[in-house]
């Protein structure tokens, strides 16, 4: 219906000529990432509007005189391509093989795509694989903000001070000795820096990755109000619900290792989970990413429309609260190698997967967001790099970006919410400080953090206890020590078993009440309650050749004590 008999029958009757220049103009012409990427995208959203087989929607597109009309912004695409043609910006020293990135940068108020770059090096081809937009990879520590702590956030199972024990989950692969003891142990999950630290708070497990407080957050969550979270408010729709494979066996992405560590079965694409951290840009408001607004024929009409769509997932105030935490994630933790942020607010999470095979960093300033891949097309461990290279990709290109604030000294903050408040805590409790947190043993364990009104801490700290110390000797005074010796000092009310030994870095100012009739242990390698455990248990030490948590051993007297235990039972 788009020409009438008359047109057709005189077109058919024209004499066709080949004219040589223009073909070989049109084979020599190399589409930009973005241009492929809209043909893509336009080509998908005619079959589903009108239910055309992808051969015909293709049709269409290249032979329908359609007009497209994208969201592209034309410099930041210029200096994407430049940036990634340059494969230098890629090498690594020792002249290895250069791995494959791509990044994509979004406005973060409405969604637009305002540059795409899919690959490392000059594109030679069209419509060939773009990492960037169709190839999906496991997403690391960049889900869970996306995952866990806005949803545990916003369902008010957490706060920025709530405390969780930095220490194995469970332990796989347990063999055991003849006598039934367990000989070995593999404690799940590890932390990338292979550090346990004991307690610690939401921030803090945030601005360093901490693997094993995400998972008892997500167990606190639950896994399906998790995949729910990420599968329909933030439409990360390449995770797995549930697939059967062709030998019969079924896989998932509901599971922890998934959903707390990026450990996806397959992975999500660069395009799709850097949309999703627009909840934390655009003031909890989801926007869905698109390339182009509409899409007419040759007569005007529209075709497709691709309008903005905003839906409020979670809270302003929670947007706000995660904005910060992911800021100390620049400023303190994982991504302190940003230097962008010296002239403008910038928050993101980094992401490094199983073996290293995946780099990832995703970050936003009050304009852009921006996420960075980077991987070999068939994935191996990225040895070659000591740190993750997205940091440093996302910093170059986003600082050119910023040049003009830059330059202008013009400031470019991120906002508060008025319901937001700045509040101190005890660092080990999450709660109010008490004299016992300021006499803490490695100093006062006061911090700050920021709440919605009516959700900061209202009680005293219960776990820090103030507890005898020998301060010329070392040791707690479990014994008489000379008062001139004894100082009070705080340590930490906690309760640890393990099958195996694990080294917790807050193991050794740890404190549990051993009574009267507890014989004290006097060994300087072991906390002076270790006799509480049940046999073959164990609760964690420091790596520290004295613990700080031993007992006195000089002035205790074993005799004196069996006197005080049998007085007791009298």
């Amino acid at each position: 219906g788009y020409i009438t008999l008359e047109e057709y029958q005189g077109a058919k009757a024209e004499k066709v000529t080949l004219s040589q220049s223009s073909a070989q103009n049109d084979t020599q012409r190399i589409n930009s990432w973005y241009v492929d990427m809209v043909i893509e995208d336009v080509i998908n959203g005619i079959m589903a509007k009108y239910g055309y087989s992808r051969s015909m929607a293709s049709l269409v597109l290249y032979t329908g005189g359609l007009k497209i009309y994208t969201v592209m912004d034309p410099d930041i695409q210029k200096s994407l391509e430049e940036y990634y043609e340059n494969v230098k910006n890629f090498e690594v020293q020792n002249g290895s093989e250069v791995p494959q990135s791509s990044m994509i940068i979004i406005d973060s108020k409405t969604g637009d795509i305002l540059g795409v770059a899919g690959a490392v090096g000059k594109k030679e081809a069209n419509r060939i694989q773009n990492y960037a937009t169709y190839t999906v990879r496991p997403a690391g520590s960049v889900i869970k903000p996306l995952s866990t702590y806005a949803p545990a956030l916003e369902k008010g199972i957490i706060t920025w001070s709530s405390i969780y024990d930095d220490t194995p989950v469970w332990f796989n692969d347990i063999k055991y000795n003849t006598d039934g003891t367990v000989k070995s142990a593999t404690p799940w999950p590890k932390n990338s820096n292979g550090i346990y630290r004991g307690l610690t708070n939401i921030n803090y497990a945030l601005e360093q990755s901490v693997n094993t407080v995400t998972v008892k957050v997500l167990m606190e969550l639950g896994l399906e109000e998790s995949f729910g979270f990420l599968y329909n408010k933030l439409h990360l729709k390449s995770l797995i619900n549930s697939q059967t494979l062709e030998d019969g066996s079924t896989i998932t992405d509901m599971d922890y290792a998934a959903l707390a560590l990026g450990q996806f079965n397959y992975g999500v694409t660069v395009r799709e989970i850097t949309a999703a951290y627009s909840i934390f840009a655009n003031k909890g408001i989801y926007n869905n990413y698109r390339s182009y607004y509409e899409v007419t024929n040759s007569k005007g009409e529209i075709v497709l429309q691709n309008k903005y769509r905003g839906e409020a997932v979670i809270s302003e105030e929670n947007a706000n609260i995660m904005t910060l935490m992911l800021q100390n994630v620049v400023s303190n933790g994982t991504a302190s190698d940003i230097t962008l942020d010296a002239y403008v607010d910038c928050a993101g999470k980094t992401g490094t997967t199983q073996s290293k095979f995946d780099n990832w960093y995703i970050g936003y300033t009050n304009d852009y967001i921006a996420g960075v891949w980077m991987g070999y097309e068939y994935p191996k461990p990225l040895s070659d790099y000591h740190k993750n290279r997205c940091i440093k990709i996302w910093d170059d290109v986003m600082y050119s970006l910023h040049k003009d604030d830059i330059q202008s000294n013009a400031e470019n903050k991120f906002d508060i919410h008025q319901n937001v408040i700045k509040y101190e805590y005890c660092a080990d409790s999450g709660k109010l400080m008490t004299t016992a947190c300021r006499c803490d043993a490695r100093g006062d364990r006061a911090q700050i953090g920021y709440f919605i009104k009516g959700t900061e801490p209202t009680e005293p700290c219960d776990s820090h206890v103030l507890v005898n110390y020998d301060t010329e000797l070392g040791g707690v005074a479990v014994g008489e020590c000379p008062a001139e010796n004894v100082r009070r000092v705080g340590l930490v009310a906690v309760k640890r078993n393990f099958p195996i030994q694990i080294y917790i870095t807050d193991a050794q100012y740890t404190w549990q009440d051993i009574g009267v009739y507890t014989l004290p242990n006097t060994s300087p390698t072991l906390p002076f309650y270790a006799n509480l455990l049940e046999p073959n248990t164990y609760c964690g030490i420091s790596r520290a050749e004295l613990q700080y948590n031993r007992a006195c051993k000089e002035h205790f007297n074993y005799f004196e004590w069996k006197k005080k235990q049998e007085n007791a039972q009298q």
